[in-house]
């Protein structure tokens, strides 16, 4: 959202780029364990594995693609 809205990287903007870098190293292991998508409350539950990787790269590329060259 704070991408979306600002026309140069801000602070809070920065600092979030580095702690989501940071979160997604190679050495680190963030395991989700609760489900990541909808089911049937108390049957089943659906887990999608991708979440934790898609959106930090999505949020990377819209970093990237906007502020290239600032």
């Amino acid at each position: 959202m704070l991408i979306a809205i600002h026309d140069q990287p801000v602070r809070e903007i920065n600092e979030a780029i580095s702690l989501m870098i940071e979160w997604n190293s190679e050495d680190k292991d963030r395991r989700v364990t609760y489900p990541t998508g909808a089911g049937l409350p108390g049957h089943f539950y659906i887990r999608y594995h991708s979440y934790p990787r898609i959106w930090p790269l999505l949020t990377l590329s819209h970093y990237v693609q906007k502020y290239n060259g600032c």
